[in-house]
């Protein structure tokens, strides 16, 4: 099976990128069923803002990467933050569909045969959904750090979980040719003390834990800091429009 993915890698990335389409149809429909009788004018403010916030994530995911220290191969980078804050603002289908469009644009640039982007899906959309699903019950500055809080712990499970079952034994198998003796002489390269007895453990506390922690909190804190201030831009745009089309109207019914 890893032999014929290696050697099929554009069918995989054509087959990944429909299926995160078709997601992306369903949010939309999903997004539409929940936010009721909506004007024309504001669903169009609102996939406009979806646009911008996923134009905003893909370069933040494709090129602002720091190296972690232990396996350079991990790498922290804050692609999620537009997620977060479209998610504050407009809800969690919104933020869900931030994930699936930058995974969708940027699988065509894999490294690692879509599983790095695989496992950046699953994580995305567990910690957008959780952030902002909470925050829609308890929309205050409390509420946004107990949100962050919740989705930092939906985080770590999803990626430990995710590592262990899927992302781990699909990356030997497609990476190393399923040569568990190559991947685990990649760890012991940084950490000389792992083997093939114990390398999903130490991979996991030594690598999938403490990465994870630290991008989910880097994510966390730089959402905190910045989302009040582009709340209230987006709401003072959004109150700026609908006073010019208040104006329209008025014109048009003078006339």
């Amino acid at each position: 099976m890893g032999e014929f993915l290696r050697n099929h890698l554009t069918l995989v990335k054509i087959l990944f990128v429909v299926l995160i389409v078709v997601l992306i149809f369903v949010a939309i429909f999903i997004a539409k069923k929940l936010e009721g009788a909506k004007t024309r004018s504001e669903k169009i403010k609102k996939y406009v803002a979806i646009a911008i916030f996923s134009g905003l994530s893909v370069p933040l995911y494709l090129f602002a990467k720091i190296p972690f220290p232990i396996f350079t191969f991990l790498k922290i980078q804050f692609s999620i933050v537009p997620a977060y804050i479209i998610g504050f603002l407009l809800g969690p289908t919104s933020g869900a569909l931030v994930i699936l469009i930058r995974t969708a644009i940027c699988i065509p640039f894999t490294k690692t045969m879509c599983v790095g982007e695989l496992a950046d899906l699953f994580i995305g959309l567990a910690a957008t959904l959780t952030s902002s699903v909470i925050y829609l019950r308890h929309r205050t500055k409390g509420g946004a750090a107990i949100s962050l809080v919740f989705s930092s712990v939906a985080w770590l499970i999803t990626a430990v979980v995710a590592n262990i079952v899927l992302l781990l034994p699909f990356y030997i198998k497609l990476m190393f040719n399923d040569n568990l003796a190559g991947f685990v002489s990649m760890l012991s390269s940084s950490v000389s003390s792992i083997n093939e007895e114990n390398y999903m453990l130490m991979y996991v506390l030594i690598g999938v834990i403490p990465f994870n922690l630290i991008v989910t909190v880097a994510c966390s804190v730089i959402t905190f800091i910045v989302y009040k201030s582009i709340s209230k831009l987006y709401r003072n745009i959004a109150t700026d429009n609908k006073r010019s089309e208040e104006n329209l109207d008025n014109s048009s019914e003078k006339e």
